[in-house]
């Protein structure tokens, strides 16, 4: 028997109401692995609003969006955050926690409640600084970063998550042409 793979994000029929104003209207769309999606639109046509859906920080009234063939309504914070990474359009890192650290908080889906990092935690937040060009930067305290800085740490937190689905929301914002591309 033939095994059929799970599209890694599958949206059927979504519609989503905020304020009794339809944002969303049975949005339907399949992205499978490895594979990059843009949505493009103006400000206010519901972008924003999508990606806080697919991440199950809304409930659709009407809907489904699964990640691997798994209903994300039916997903724990802790399971959400094995399957979606997520880097925010504001870059909200309000505490003086260094970007080392910051940048770690993304394995924290991976790590009992009780656990500890591991090697592999720190070598993938190696690796996720690396990547970002933030090792220079490491023990400084997020709160002293540009918004570009910080930007970079909230994309390098989400590599650390090692997730299925990446979703980015306006990255290259407060980026300087070089990070951006």
């Amino acid at each position: 028997p033939q095994t059929v793979s799970q599209p890694t994000l599958a949206i059927e029929n979504l519609s989503v109401d905020l304020g009794g104003t339809e944002i969303l209207s049975e949005v339907s769309l399949s992205v499978e692995a490895g594979e990059l999606v843009g949505v493009v639109g103006p400000n206010g046509a519901g972008k924003t609003t999508l990606l806080r859906a697919i991440n199950g920080h809304s409930t659709p009234p009407s809907g489904t969006v699964s990640v691997e063939g798994t209903a994300v309504s039916t997903l724990s914070a802790r399971e959400i955050g094995r399957r979606i990474a997520t880097v925010p359009q504001e870059t909200q890192l309000s505490f003086s926690f260094s970007v080392r650290e910051a940048v770690a908080m993304g394995r924290h889906p991976h790590i009992g409640r009780f656990g500890t990092a591991d090697e592999t935690d720190r070598r993938l937040v190696d690796e996720a600084l690396e990547r970002t060009e933030l090792t220079a930067l490491s023990d400084r305290p997020v709160t002293d970063l540009s918004g570009g800085e910080r930007q970079r740490v909230l994309l390098a937190r989400a590599f650390t998550q090692e997730t299925p689905l990446l979703l980015l929301d306006e990255p290259t914002a407060n980026l300087d042409i070089n990070h951006a591309v």
